[in-house]
């Protein structure tokens, strides 16, 4: 699917500008992101990818996501530029959204911006992580998505033992 049209998509306010970037602004990304998004000893995302030291399929994934654009399937990742100074991504996506109504969000930003002005803000579930409140919740929720992940891989692993020690077929 072409999704040209979308390179012409402008969200503004009176200092942030989101656009979907093109390949030199999404090398610009990635190097905002190489300087940090979060604390080493801290992993926010579900999929720890900023544990690459190179990120060096930041810019694949992007064009995949672009390439995989389907009517049902969609994945729209917005460069986000403070003062024309890019700072980090808000992508919004969906699967089946003509049955389901429903999209998902997520986002990265680049951690010299962060605490100077810059902060995400989630309307949907009135969170700022400009203020100390909001990062704590972001922190809970972090922890709680992690500690299912693994009590998803707990229990799946249990599952499997038990299987096999019935005689019953894995995999």
């Amino acid at each position: 699917m072409d999704v040209s049209p979308l390179f012409g998509l402008r969200l503004r306010t009176p200092r942030l500008e989101l656009r979907l970037p093109t390949r030199e602004e999404l090398e610009a990304l990635r190097e905002v992101a190489l300087q940090g998004i979060h604390p080493p000893e801290f992993m926010p995302f579900t999929v720890a990818w900023t544990d690459d030291a190179e990120l060096a399929e930041f810019l694949d994934y992007h064009e995949m996501r672009r390439r995989e654009w389907s009517r049902d399937a969609w994945h729209l990742e917005l460069g986000v530029w403070l003062e024309d100074e890019p700072v980090g991504v808000q992508a919004i996506e969906s699967t089946s959204f003509a049955k389901t109504r429903t999209v998902g969000t997520g986002s990265w930003l680049g951690q010299r911006f962060q605490r100077r002005g810059v902060s995400l803000v989630s309307v949907a579930e009135s969170l700022d992580t400009g203020s100390a409140a909001g990062r704590l919740v972001i922190n809970i929720m972090t922890a709680v998505s992690q500690w299912e992940r693994e009590a998803i891989g707990e229990r799946t692993r249990d599952a499997m033992r038990h299987k096999k020690s019935t005689g019953r077929r894995v995999g």
